[in-house]
């Protein structure tokens, strides 16, 4: 009687259940992190929307609900380091607003999660020009191109984060008007 027979088949066995229901937990869990991606996004948009009154005040200019954008950076978030939110351009200044939640870092990989109200200038020399004027206001700076607030949110406090974003895009939009609104980027 050849037993090692009966322990391959059991052991083929269990390698196909396990693949079976790895394969309905893997896209159960793809569905689950899409849904959470949009919820996410469609808050970090309704946190956007709710200060567009104190935007166009700001920047004197036409800025309508339908022009904000979902914004996913990478494409595909991942475990490590994800960006998720809300954009709203203002191509004829070469600006973007944005509102995000992030995890991770690119840099150390590390696992805080946090949100953040941006500017995000396309020119190194509106950054140049307008970085000083918001230096004051404890506002920060990435990569010369983004001048943004953000605060890390405490363990369990993701659920709460679009509080936290209004917090951080009322302090961006604060900064701003003290530092010029459009001025302060262009001169």
């Amino acid at each position: 009687m050849d037993t090692s027979h009966g322990s391959r088949e059991k052991m083929e066995l269990a390698r196909k259940r396990m693949i079976e229901e790895g394969a309905v937990c893997y896209l159960d869990a793809r569905v689950a992190l899409k849904e959470f991606c949009s919820e996410v996004q469609n808050r970090c948009r309704e946190v956007l929307k709710s200060r567009l009154p104190d935007l166009r005040k700001l920047t004197n200019l036409k800025l309508d609900e339908d022009r904000i954008e979902l914004a996913e950076c990478p494409p595909e978030p991942s475990l490590e380091w994800a960006s998720l939110g809300a954009n709203l351009q203002l191509k004829d200044h070469h600006l973007t607003i944005l509102v995000t939640v992030q995890w991770g870092s690119e840099q150390d990989k590390s696992l805080t999660v946090s949100a953040a109200a941006t500017i995000y200038t396309r020119s190194k020399l509106q950054f140049n020009r307008a970085w000083p004027k918001f230096k004051t206001s404890r506002a920060e700076k990435y990569d010369d191109h983004e001048i943004y607030f953000e605060e890390t949110l405490p363990p369990g406090g993701i659920g709460e984060f679009h509080e936290t974003l209004g917090k951080m895009l009322g302090k961006l939009i604060r900064a701003w008007k003290a530092a010029g609104g459009l001025k302060a980027f262009s001169g």
